[in-house]
C-alpha cells in the first residue's frame, strides 16, 4: 500500500506541474486574444487544464515540465573545513565509505499521506457543507407561485431543456441559484417575484436554466473534485476562480443570444439591481448562482455591453494556439535514425523480467581519485596504461582516456610516493615540488553511493564571496576607497555528477555491466584582475580556472575504473587549510598542469559489501540444476519450486510463487530438464500446464491460467 501511495503521489506531482503549465498557457491565450475571444470559448479553453493533468506521461524533452516535476537527484555537499583529516583512497567500499543516500520512498510516503489526507478532508468538508446547505434551504422553503412556474416553463422551452428542474422558494438564499448534478434543483429567494419585473425575472431564470442546459453543474462538480485533489497547488485555486468568472460570462452570452430583442441594457441593469439588493449565493462550491460575487461584476457588465453574435473563428483560432503551445511543450524530439536496424527480438523471458526488476533496487558505489602527476610520473604510468599521455589539449575539460581494471588501478596507486608530512604531523599544502601527490592533500576524494538510475551530485567545496560592483565615495572624502555594493558567491572545490545505470542483474555465469554517466568539475582561484570605477578608483576582481561541464557516458564492467584527464591552470600553492583563500590584490603563482581523475563503479549490497543487493534475486537461483516431473499437478510443482528456492537461498526466503485462480480442472506437468536454473524451469512448467508466469516484483512470480 505504501508503494502504491508513493507511486500515486509521484504521478500527482507530475500531473499538477503539467496542469500548472496549462493554466499559464490558457491565461496567455486569454491575454493574447483579449476581448475578441467570446466568453464561451474562454470558458472552453480551461478544459486544457484537466487534459494536461490526465495525460499518461509528458515526454522528457528540454522544454517538458515532467523532468522538473519529480527530480531524482541525491546531493552531498561537504565543506573543506569539515573533512581536513580524512584520507583519500580507492579501496573497496565499506559501510563507512560514503553516507547512504536517503530512501526516496520515505519522504514520498509521508508527503503522500499528507496529500491524500488533505484531499479527502477537503472533499468531505465540502460534501458535508453542501448537504447542510441543501437541508437548510429545504427547511425554509415553500412552493413557488403559479405565475413564476408558468414563466419558468416558458424559459425552459426557450433554452431547449426537455424537463424543468425542481424549483423551491427559500428564505435561506438571497439570489437565484442551481445545484445538483443528477437532479438539478432551482432555488429562488422568497418574494423575488414581488421585487422584480417579469422581464427581469425572465432574464434571471434564463441564466440559471442556461447553466443546466450547458452542463455547468457537471463541469463544476468535476472542477471541485480536481480542486480537492490539487489542494496544495495555488495555480489550480487561481484557475478555479477564473473558471467561475468565465463560466458566468459564458452564461451571460447564452442569455443574450436567447433573447428575441437586444436585451443588453435590461440584462446589465438586472445584474446591477441584484448587486445592490442581494448579497450572493451560499458559499458552497456545488451551488451556482447568477451573482456569486461583485469583484468581477464590472467586467461582466462591459462584456454584456460589447456582446456580438458569432466569434467562432476567433474561438477556433484560440483553441489551435492553445493546443499548439501544449503540443510543443509535450512533443518528443525527432528520434535519431539508427545507422542500422536492430535485429528483431522476442518477448523477454521470465528470468529476464525478474532480473530487470531486481536491477531497479540495486545500489551502486562510485568512488574517485584525483591526482596531479608530474610528467615523469605520467610516463611511468604510461607503461601500465599506454593511453595515459602527458600531452593534452588546453581545453579546460576532462576527456575520456581509458577504462582499466582493478589490478591496473592498484599498480598506478603503487607508483605514488609516500606523502610527506609537516612538522605538526599533518600533510602540507600542494607545492610545485610535490605535484606527484593528490591535488587536495588531506581531503577525501569524491565518493557516493546511489541507487540504480538515480543521479547523484557530490561536492567538496568552500564558498568564496567577492564583490562585483563598487560605489565611488563622497568626493569630499579624499583618499577614501571604493565601497563594494554587490557580491557574488563562487564555490571553490571539486566534485562530480554521476548517474549509474545497471541494465540487468547478472547471473553467476555473466559479468555485471554498469552504464556510467559522469561529469567531474573543479574550480580554482588563480589570480586577481585590476579594474577601475567610473571615477578611476582601483578595484580587484577574481579570476578562476574552472573545468567545463562535459559529461562522459561509458559502459564498464562491475569494479572497473574510468580514466579521465584534463589540462588546467592550477595555483602553485593552494592553501586549502587556510580559511582565507586570498585577498584582493594578492599575487597567485600558477602553472599549467595535468589532472588525472579515476572513477570506479561497483555494485554493492545493503551491508556495504561488493555484490548484488539483498533486495533482489540471489545469484544462487540462476545456478543450473536437473529437474524431473512425471504427471505432477501444477500445485505440487509450485510447492516444490517454492521449497527449493528457500532451500537454495534461506536468508532471502527464496522466490515468492503465487498460484492465481485455479483452472477449471486439475492440470498436470511432465518435464525432464537438464542443467536448467530454477527460474527457467518454473516458466517451462507453467507453460506445460497452460499457465502464464508474470512477475509481481523482483522476488515474486504469479501463475495464472
Amino acid at each position: 500500500m505504501n508503494f502504491f501511495l508513493a507511486d500515486t503521489f509521484t504521478w500527482m506531482l507530475r500531473g499538477t506541474a503539467q496542469a500548472a503549465v496549462a493554466v499559464v498557457v490558457v491565461l496567455a491565450v486569454h491575454t493574447l486574444f483579449r476581448r475578441r475571444l467570446p466568453a464561451r470559448w474562454k470558458y472552453a479553453l480551461w478544459l486544457a487544464v484537466p487534459a494536461a493533468w490526465l495525460l499518461p506521461r509528458i515526454p522528457q524533452t528540454p522544454i517538458s515540465v515532467a523532468r522538473y516535476a519529480n527530480p531524482e537527484i541525491v546531493r552531498y555537499v561537504y565543506t573543506i573545513d569539515a573533512v581536513l583529516d580524512a584520507a583519500p583512497s580507492i579501496a573497496p567500499p565499506t559501510t563507512n565509505v560514503a553516507p547512504r543516500p536517503p530512501r526516496r520512498l520515505a519522504w514520498q510516503e509521508i508527503t503522500g499521506v499528507v496529500w491524500i489526507t488533505g484531499a479527502l478532508g477537503l472533499g468531505a468538508w465540502w460534501s458535508i457543507g453542501h448537504r447542510r446547505a441543501i437541508r437548510r434551504l429545504r427547511r425554509s422553503s415553500a412552493p413557488p407561485d403559479a405565475a413564476l412556474v408558468a414563466l419558468l416553463e416558458e424559459c425552459r422551452a426557450a433554452t431547449g431543456l426537455r424537463h424543468s428542474p425542481d424549483v423551491i422558494e427559500s428564505r435561506g438564499i438571497s439570489s437565484p441559484a442551481v445545484t445538483g448534478v443528477l437532479r438539478p434543483l432551482l432555488v429562488i429567494p422568497e418574494g423575488l417575484s414581488q421585487r422584480y419585473s417579469t422581464e427581469e425575472l425572465r432574464l434571471m431564470l434564463l441564466h440559471e436554466l442556461a447553466h443546466i442546459r450547458r452542463g455547468d453543474l457537471v463541469t463544476n462538480a468535476a472542477a471541485t473534485a480536481m480542486l480537492a485533489v490539487h489542494w496544495f497547488n495555488p495555480m489550480i485555486w487561481f484557475a478555479a476562480a477564473r473558471v467561475r468568472a468565465d463560466r458566468e460570462s459564458a452564461c451571460d452570452e447564452t442569455v443574450l443570444a436567447l433573447a428575441e430583442t437586444d436585451a443588453r441594457a435590461a440584462y446589465g441593469g438586472t445584474l446591477l439591481k441584484l448587486q445592490t439588493q442581494l448579497s450572493g449565493a451560499p458559499a458552497c462550491p456545488a451551488v451556482i448562482g447568477i451573482l456569486e460575487g461583485t469583484r468581477r461584476l464590472r467586467d461582466r457588465i462591459l462584456r454584456i455591453a460589447a456582446f456580438r453574435r458569432g466569434g467562432t473563428a476567433w474561438g477556433l483560432g484560440a483553441v489551435l494556439v492553445t493546443g499548439g503551445i501544449l503540443a510543443c511543450i509535450a512533443a518528443d524530439p525527432p528520434a535519431a535514425k539508427p545507422e542500422r536496424s536492430p535485429p528483431p527480438t522476442s518477448a523477454p523471458s521470465l528470468e529476464q523480467r525478474l532480473r530487470q526488476h531486481s536491477a531497479k533496487t540495486q545500489q551502486v558505489h562510485v568512488q574517485s581519485l584525483v591526482l596531479e602527476p608530474s610528467k615523469g610520473l605520467i610516463e611511468r604510468m604510461a607503461s601500465i596504461e599506454p593511453k595515459i599521455k602527458s600531452t593534452l589539449p588546453t581545453s579546460d575539460a576532462f576527456a575520456l582516456v581509458s577504462v582499466i581494471d582493478a589490478q591496473k588501478v592498484a599498480n598506478l596507486i603503487a607508483m605514488l610516493p609516500a606523502p610527506p608530512t609537516a612538522g605538526n604531523g599533518q600533510a602540507p599544502a600542494l607545492t610545485p615540488n610535490n605535484v606527484d601527490q593528490l591535488i587536495f592533500r588531506g581531503r577525501p576524494s569524491p565518493t557516493v553511493t546511489t541507487r540504480n538510475g538515480q543521479r547523484a551530485v557530490i561536492e567538496i567545496i568552500r564558498e568564496f564571496r567577492h564583490p562585483v560592483k563598487w560605489e565611488d565615495p563622497d568626493p569630499k572624502l579624499k583618499g577614501a576607497p571604493a565601497t563594494p555594493t554587490e557580491f557574488e558567491t563562487r564555490n571553490l572545490g571539486y566534485g562530480f555528477e554521476v548517474e549509474p545505470t545497471v541494465p540487468v542483474i547478472p547471473t553467476p555465469l555473466e559479468n555485471a555491466w554498469i552504464d556510467v554517466d559522469v561529469a567531474p568539475f573543479l574550480t580554482f582561484l588563480v589570480g586577481w584582475e585590476k579594474g577601475k570605477t567610473p571615477r578611476g578608483l582601483p578595484t580587484s576582481s577574481p579570476r578562476f580556472s574552472a573545468s567545463k561541464r562535459a559529461a562522459t557516458n561509458v559502459t564498464i564492467l562491475d569494479g572497473h575504473t574510468i580514466v579521465l584527464m584534463g589540462d588546467f591552470e592550477i595555483p602553485d600553492d593552494y592553501k586549502w587549510d587556510n580559511p582565507k583563500i586570498g585577498e584582493p590584490g594578492d599575487k597567485i603563482k600558477t602553472h599549467r598542469g595535468t589532472v588525472l581523475w579515476l572513477v570506479t563503479a561497483r555494485l554493492i549490497n545493503s551491508r556495504g559489501e561488493p555484490g548484488i543487493t539483498e533486495g533482489g534475486l540471489a545469484p544462487e537461483l540462476f545456478a543450473p540444476r536437473d529437474w524431473q516431473f512425471t504427471n505432477m499437478p501444477i500445485e505440487q510443482c509450485v510447492a516444490h519450486f517454492t521449497g527449493m528456492s528457500r532451500l537454495i537461498d534461506p536468508q532471502k526466503r527464496g522466490l515468492n510463487i503465487v498460484l492465481g485462480k485455479p483452472a477449471a480442472e486439475t492440470r498436470h506437468v511432465t518435464l525432464d530438464l537438464r542443467q536448467t536454473n530454477l527460474i527457467n524451469a518454473l516458466e517451462l512448467a507453467a507453460k506445460a500446464a497452460g499457465f502464464r508466469a508474470e512477475e509481481g516484483g523482483s522476488n515474486t512470480v504469479i501463475l495464472t491460467p
